[in-house]
């Protein structure tokens, strides 16, 4: 048993914005659930601490109340894992029940390390990046190179792992008694877990294929009728799926209403993808609101590979295939058309074609003209708590004060992008 895990974020943790704008990797929707509840099943361990960006500590403690948050109060061996680790790797899960002392890396990157916690306990905590890079540094330990696999680099590697997890989740659904029985399989494969609190509207217009990899529909979700899933799927507690088309590699997190066709993507909670379009290898934040027949492109008319902005440079993907990424209380407009590569920042508001990277807290426009102009602050706080209040939940101080702190730090952003001032009606 680890007694003491540290968790770290490093820099790479920006490769994944916006979707991390708003979270740490431990909240992000990571197959048959979040990052952290896969993590608790693969190590096994009695504390675990977090090391994170100052803008999320105070979200983060409400949200995952048995972590501690940038605090160090423990004695003895601590083992140390970079945020964005892989635990479908099998070199990871050997590092994580490693009880000898060691510091793994691919390249200069820190991937784990098992250390004395005495020799970090002084070290300055206050910056997370510079935290786990001295740590990094150490050179009293048993060194070791492992492949870069060992970490999620890149949202595309993330879609593709988030799938395989359900592979392995399965076996711990398959193993509970609540399991629905007498559905309607269009494969040889019964990997199919439905929850016996969840609604299948009608067993004789919903058909689900595990050929490829496992179904997974959690509680009190409800799936209406003329609905095709083929796995490797997880469909979240108390979602609902009307009439849609789902496809592999696909998680879809609690409180979502989703319709029309989904591949490759994930999805967080109480986000709105209601109507027809198409959405493929894309990561959605939460709070989203996707209009009647927005689609996005996966696929550029010339086949080549997708280039598109990670941190400050504009990268070459390696993918021929990959959708966009949209942050979490952002919204599209009915018929809004998103082309490959897009990210789209926390708070966008989307009108037309959208063929560049919209910052975060924009109104995009390119309809007729394309204009963008600030969406201000206050109004973006009141239309969240607007979208809230719709599943019956209270926005408190903590959302608040988070969109105000991402509005402050991405100003600079807007006006590299020439986002004008403006006042758009709510």
């Amino acid at each position: 048993m680890n007694d003491n895990l540290i968790l770290i974020e490093d820099k790479s943790i920006e490769n994944f914005e916006p979707i991390t704008s708003t979270r740490t990797s431990l909240e992000m929707q990571f197959g048959a659930g979040s990052f952290y509840e896969q993590l608790k099943k693969e190590a096994k361990f009695n504390n675990i601490s977090i090391f994170i960006r100052n803008h999320l500590k105070e979200t983060t403690k409400r949200k995952l109340k048995d972590v501690n948050i940038g605090k160090i109060d423990f004695e003895g061996n601590v083992t140390i894992i970079n945020a964005l680790i892989n635990l479908n790797d099998k070199n990871v899960i050997k590092l994580l029940n490693n009880k000898g002392r060691f510091i793994a890396k691919t390249g200069q990157q820190l991937i784990c390390a098992r250390i004395p916690s005495s020799i970090i306990k002084d070290i300055d905590n206050n910056n997370s990046y510079e935290f786990i890079g001295k740590i990094s540094k150490f050179k009293d330990y048993s060194i070791k190179q492992i492949d870069s696999n060992c970490l999620i680099k890149y949202p595309w590697d993330y879609i593709k792992e988030s799938g395989e997890s359900i592979n392995k989740q399965y076996k711990f659904f398959n193993k509970r008694s609540d399991n629905k029985k007498n559905i309607k399989l269009i494969s040889d494969s019964k990997k199919i877990w439905i929850s016996k609190s969840a609604t299948i509207v009608d067993k004789n217009k919903t058909y689900f294929d595990s050929s490829d990899g496992p179904v997974i529909i959690d509680r009190n979700s409800v799936i209406e009728p003329f609905t095709y899933i083929k796995g490797p799927v997880y469909i979240g507690k108390e979602s609902k799926i009307n009439g849609a088309r789902i496809y592999s590699n696909t998680s879809i997190g609690n409180n979502c209403n989703i319709g029309g066709e989904i591949q490759n993507s994930v999805i967080h909670e109480y986000t709105n993808k209601s109507h027809e379009g198409y959405l493929g290898h894309s990561i959605i934040g939460s709070w989203v609101n996707l209009g009647a027949r927005t689609t996005n492109s996966d696929l550029k008319n010339t086949y080549g590979k997708i280039k598109m902005n990670i941190g400050k440079k504009k990268i070459q993907t390696n993918q021929v295939k990959f959708g966009c990424m949209i942050g979490d209380n952002s919204k599209t407009a009915i018929g809004s058309l998103i082309f490959t590569g897009i990210k789209i920042g926390v708070c966008g508001q989307l009108f037309g074609h959208v063929t560049e990277d919209i910052p975060p807290f924009t109104f995009y426009n390119n309809i007729k003209k394309k204009t963008l102009i600030e969406y201000d602050i206050n109004k973006a706080i009141k239309t969240q708590a607007r979208m809230m209040k719709r599943r019956d939940i209270k926005q408190n101080k903590h959302d608040k004060k988070l969109l105000q702190e991402i509005y402050n730090n991405t100003i600079e952003q807007r006006k590299k992008n020439r986002v004008k001032v403006g006042n758009m009606k709510i």
